[in-house]
């Protein structure tokens, strides 16, 4: 079916969530970890990879902590649906998102989830200083950040004085 509608106009976004190559996705993310300014390279990350099979399909989860600067922790847990190409390739779309930041003993940062309901985003941002929330947003599938944006806003939620 043509994305378009008359007139030239596309009817929906791309999904920036969508479908990738298993390869491709750990790639990236291998990637962003290595080069974001906020992430402290002293510290290894703990996030791995797993794959489970529930009822018949294949599911991945990403599931660890990454250290990051100014004693910020976040912890991510991921759940993909997989699927396979006729020539064997693995392909990953996540389905369920948890992205929790705090600083290390305090409170919490920011959370970015889906948990409670799959189809409605949430951010939950709290206050620096006394770990109060702050704001809570729903947001649309394609407003929900990536990885490397998440790290952005904590950068920012966390200048250098």
């Amino acid at each position: 079916m043509d994305a378009e509608l008359r007139g030239g106009q596309q009817d929906h976004q791309p999904d920036r969530h969508d479908w990738n190559s298993y390869e491709n996705y750990v790639e990236i993310h291998e990637a962003r970890l290595e080069s974001h300014p906020f992430i402290d390279h002293n510290r290894l990350n703990t996030i791995a990879f797993e794959f489970y099979e529930f009822e018949g399909d294949l599911f991945m989860v990403m599931d660890g902590e990454i250290y990051c600067q100014k004693n910020v922790i976040l912890e991510v847990t991921k759940y993909f649906d997989t699927r396979r190409t006729r020539s064997g390739r693995l392909w990953v779309r996540c389905f369920s998102y948890r992205y929790n930041a705090s600083i290390a003993g305090k409170h919490n940062l920011l959370r970015y989830d889906n948990g409670h309901d799959l189809d409605e985003y949430h951010r939950h941002r709290y206050d620096v200083d006394s770990g109060e929330l702050v704001a809570f947003d729903i947001l649309t599938r394609n407003e929900f950040p990536v990885l490397c944006e998440i790290l952005d806003e904590l950068a920012e939620m966390l200048p250098d004085p």
